[in-house]
């Protein structure tokens, strides 16, 4: 299973995407770096999400790289695909973590089976192969509520501050994974009231141990945290363009990014909840997270990525129970859908929408499809291919076309362009360009991003 969860990842992967963020990560991480060496250390306080847990894992080989060369498009393409592998690598051992805490709690079983499901779900691929915080995150939270679980049913006091640490490195990806708090705590009162302060002791420990800005500047530091919780709580994000409620956009976007498969044995699951171990704790999570996301101003698709883990539990929980006759189909229905995915979508699986509730189309006509870089990548390699290096305008996400294009990327049309590279988003739901009509190429299965020759 590790195996096929890190192939998967790794096949292609610096030649998919420059997802929007991940050119702000690889320049923070290079600050970070550059902070370390210099004792600096106020400036490893780079951003409110912290992403710490991310600039740590690849500190290393930004020391390597002099600053000036990241936008060099003969070199970035390298430690893109550097710096995406370490972050593939960690996924990896954190699903041999959750495996492993699996087949403890459940049986060997449900834990290959969860093993099958993350290794094929296509938008979890597409996310666990960019250059960001989220697919972290959610692999650190999840771990950390499996450590906990299997110390409530075994009693064995080391996973307690296993999982506590686990709580601490995800808080160190992204600030979101507070929401869990209340659950966390509940599940140590059930067990035992006085682990909580050593649990909470261990977390803050790790956050802090790991956060050089903290020693130096801790009141700087939390005051810039505190305000950035406050500030999600009440800021929106184009809330006024997406048409459904609020508090159904993570139940529409999870319709259409999860797998159709994995979406009819949840239900199934559920149906058949007595059958899953530990099930009103897996729903208190989804429960808790779907809570938070909701009341929170900002709507972000791949924020819907922290539900997948333990929906797919379920999943793996349900069909281990099954005969073989039902248990065989299914794992090969996974496979299949996987291989029409694979065919449709590589190397950019973040741009996966459920065939069955209308795909990008319904995204769009809803006002929640959001391009995050999908596609530019493509379009700037189609180009470097040409004889000629062409001025090229991107009007949107330049950073994810610019940075491996060889030729000149502009942000403001002139007489000088030859080309345009331009993409549909939830703001602009046709591939056209008014100033240079000509659709020469167009990438993605739909017609995401067109390359526009000038005459």
């Amino acid at each position: 299973m590790l195996l096929l969860f890190f192939t998967v990842r790794f096949a292609g992967l610096g030649r998919d995407i420059i997802n929007t963020d991940a050119p702000r990560w690889h320049r923070r991480s290079n600050n970070f770096a550059s902070a370390l060496v210099n004792l600096n250390l106020k400036d490893t306080y780079q951003h409110y999400q912290p992403g710490v847990s991310l600039m740590w894992l690849t500190w290393d080989i930004k020391l390597l790289v002099h600053r000036g060369m990241l936008e060099h498009a003969d070199f970035f393409p390298t430690i893109h695909t550097v710096s995406k592998t370490a972050v593939v690598l960690t996924l990896t051992f954190l699903l041999l973590v959750q495996m492993h805490l699996i087949e403890k709690l459940f049986s060997s079983r449900t834990a290959l089976l969860f093993g099958v499901f993350m290794s094929l779900e296509p938008y979890l691929i597409g996310i666990d192969r960019w250059f960001h915080l989220t697919s972290l995150e959610v692999y650190l939270a999840f771990s950390c509520f499996l450590t906990l679980l299997w110390w409530l049913y075994s009693g064995k006091n080391n996973w307690i501050y296993v999982s506590a640490g686990f709580l601490g490195l995800s808080v160190l990806s992204k600030l979101t994974t507070l929401m869990f708090l209340p659950l966390f705590l509940f599940l140590i009162i059930r067990k035992d009231i006085k682990k909580v302060p050593i649990f909470l002791g261990i977390a803050l420990l790790t956050f802090v141990l790991l956060f050089p800005a903290i020693w130096v500047d801790a009141a700087y530091v939390f005051s810039k945290l505190y305000n950035a919780i406050s500030g999600a709580v009440v800021g929106g994000l184009r809330q006024e363009t997406i048409n459904v409620h609020p508090w159904a956009y993570y139940l529409v976007i999870f319709a259409l990014k999860i797998s159709p498969i994995t979406l009819l044995v949840f239900l199934l699951g559920l149906a058949n909840y007595k059958k899953i171990k530990a099930v009103k704790y897996i729903l208190l999570y989804i429960f808790i997270y779907f809570v938070g996301l909701s009341i929170v101003g900002q709507k972000i698709d791949r924020y819907v990525l922290g539900f997948i883990p333990p929906v797919l539990l379920i999943c793996s929980q349900y069909i281990s129970k099954l005969k073989l006759k039902v248990f065989v189909p299914i794992v090969v229905g996974v496979v299949l859908f996987f291989t029409f995915v694979f065919v449709r979508y590589h190397p950019v699986y973040s741009a996966y929408y459920s065939p069955v509730f209308g795909g990008q189309k319904n995204a769009l006509n809803l006002g929640i499809y959001d391009n995050s870089g999908e596609y530019y990548l493509q379009a700037a390699d189609y180009l470097n291919d040409l004889q000629q290096k062409f001025v090229v305008f991107v009007p949107y996400n330049i950073e994810s076309f610019s940075y491996y294009y060889k030729g000149v990327t502009v942000r403001e049309f002139s007489k000088s362009v030859g080309y345009v590279v331009k993409s549909i988003d939830w703001d602009r739901k046709e591939l056209k360009d008014n100033t240079c009509p000509v659709l020469e190429k167009s990438f993605g299965t739909e017609n995401i991003v067109g390359v526009f020759k000038c005459s």
